[in-house]
């Protein structure tokens, strides 16, 4: 996160109820292709994570769970 306090992040408008955690896994959805890196870029753009070209080198994809 860009700061060491107070920091806000934006996850999107749907979040699961317990019934919704439970149904999804048998849904039969599939991963968007393109998503994993439309979120990174998102991330990025807001300060979540380093960028590739940062001082330090880091990748931002180096921590960061696969999303599926």
């Amino acid at each position: 996160m860009p700061n060491d306090a107070d920091n806000r992040m934006e996850i999107g408008k749907v979040l699961l109820t317990k019934i919704g955690h439970e149904l999804a896994p048998i849904c039969g959805s599939a991963p968007v292709e393109g998503f994993r890196e439309y979120v990174l870029d998102k991330w990025q753009a807001r300060g979540y994570i380093k960028k590739e070209n940062d001082e330090q080198g880091d990748s931002p994809n180096a921590d960061t769970p696969p999303l599926s």
